[in-house]
């Protein structure tokens, strides 16, 4: 299952424009800001709280007891570390996807259908993170945006 996010924010979009007009190539400032999601993305892993600052739903106590036994109780959503460290991005001259390319990760964002599992969001773009977002282009080009 593949998840896409379009930004619409109005900021956003007038500084992509502006640079994009002026530089054509934004890879750059969309590396950068990438390499600023992922590490907010394992915040959101470290503190178990979705971009929005809401606390993830607690896993059930069966769950909890079996990773507990395991000795991989190391909180909600990293069992193995895998969904957490492997967060990544590509980032090209017109567009920036952050993700996992795990089978499971959209589960997890989003919820069962069925409603076994609650979402846990653990990707998206706060306030914050547009303001840095902006930062990253302006840095780019060298003037404010």
């Amino acid at each position: 299952m593949q998840i896409e996010v379009t930004i619409t924010d109005a900021d956003v979009n007038r500084a992509l424009t502006q640079i994009g007009e002026r530089v054509g190539n934004l890879q750059p400032a969309l590396e950068d800001f990438g390499e600023y999601m992922l590490l907010q993305t394992r915040r959101y892993f470290d503190s178990e709280v979705s971009p929005g600052g809401q606390k993830w739903a607690d896993i059930s106590p069966a769950w909890k007891r079996q990773k507990q036994k395991e000795g991989r109780d190391r909180g909600i959503g990293k069992y193995t570390l895998a969904m957490r460290d492997g967060i990544t991005y590509v980032a090209r001259p017109r567009s920036l996807v952050v993700g996992s390319n795990r089978p499971y990760a959209a589960r997890f964002q989003l919820g069962s259908k069925d409603g076994t599992q609650e979402a846990r969001p653990f990707l998206g773009l706060t306030p914050e993170d547009r303001r840095e977002l902006i930062a990253a282009l302006s840095d780019h080009v060298g003037e404010s945006i």
